[in-house]
């Protein structure tokens, strides 16, 4: 799934589809953020996240005013078509390689995993060093194709699933990297790879 045509922003941009998910997600529950906020939050400097909203507003995925940047009708909608969720779990949860991990939730998607060896080669094309992927079946949180968690391996995740609300056939995606911002990048291109 693409949300900005490949050539957009020129040579030097920085941003990539997976950060304008992030601004939206975090738009639909703050309402408003400032750019201040967004660069935290991205790991973007400041000429990257203008570059960024000037093209989100451009879609009309966002709107800009004296309060900050808030979501559009059209980014919510988006939203509606691509219910991907970023959720916190443990600093150094097990199963994922890498120095720094980020997760997302993904309703519903969990009859398009086969075993979890294309989430694994989609993150590490976009810069992760692994993946894990978790489904939601029968009430258990599970490695493809029928793994069970148990609570004596992996507790953060069996946490994240009563803390988040998962329901059977979600999908509970965990990339690691050696920076915060690959991690990001490529659970969402992950999760955006479903769609």
């Amino acid at each position: 799934m693409l949300i900005f045509e490949k050539g957009t922003g020129g040579p030097g941009k920085k941003f990539c589809d997976a950060d304008a998910m992030y601004v939206l997600e975090a738009l639909s529950r703050k309402h408003y953020m400032g750019r201040t906020q967004i660069c935290k939050m991205l790991g973007l400097g400041p000429a990257s996240v203008r570059s960024l909203i000037a093209q989100m507003e451009s879609d009309r995925l966002v709107e800009c005013s004296r309060r900050g940047v808030g979501i559009a009708q059209l980014g919510a909608e988006l939203l509606k078509i691509l219910p991907i969720e970023p959720v916190e779990i443990g600093p150094n949860p097990r199963f994922v390689l890498g120095r720094f991990t980020q997760a997302v939730r993904v309703p519903g998607m969990g009859d398009q995993v086969l075993n979890g060896l294309q989430q694994v080669r989609t993150a590490t094309l976009m810069g992760a060093t692994g993946c894990t992927t978790w489904i939601v079946s029968g009430g258990v949180l599970k490695l493809p194709p029928h793994m069970v968690l148990t609570t004596d391996c992996g507790s953060e995740f069996l946490k994240t699933k009563e803390g988040t609300g998962m329901k059977d056939g979600d999908v509970l995606l965990v990339c690691g990297a050696d920076t915060k911002r690959d991690a990001m990048v490529a659970v969402m291109y992950v999760a955006l790879d479903f769609y």
